[in-house]
């Protein structure tokens, strides 16, 4: 359920950040021992001092401080 919610929530920024219309790719690798879901949009992005900032709850980008929401959302799980 955890992991639903997050990508749930990824795809919604993907949309919310991305112009209209957009391209939005959602990509699925596994090997034996991990499964890697990759979200490509063409959204505002977060410039590269930002990014260490991003697994911060609640964490909004400079850049992004006038879009409605709590923030972005990246989770990582190891099941």
């Amino acid at each position: 359920m955890l992991m639903s919610h997050a990508i749930a929530n990824l795809v919604d920024n993907a949309i919310k950040y991305s112009g209209s219309p957009s391209l939005i790719e959602l990509k699925l690798e596994h090997t034996t021992s991990e499964i890697v879901i990759r979200i490509r949009d063409q959204g505002i992005g977060i410039v590269g001092d930002e990014l260490e900032r991003v697994q911060e709850r609640f964490y909004r980008a400079k850049n992004a401080s006038t879009a409605n929401g709590s923030g972005r959302c990246k989770r990582t799980n190891t099941l």
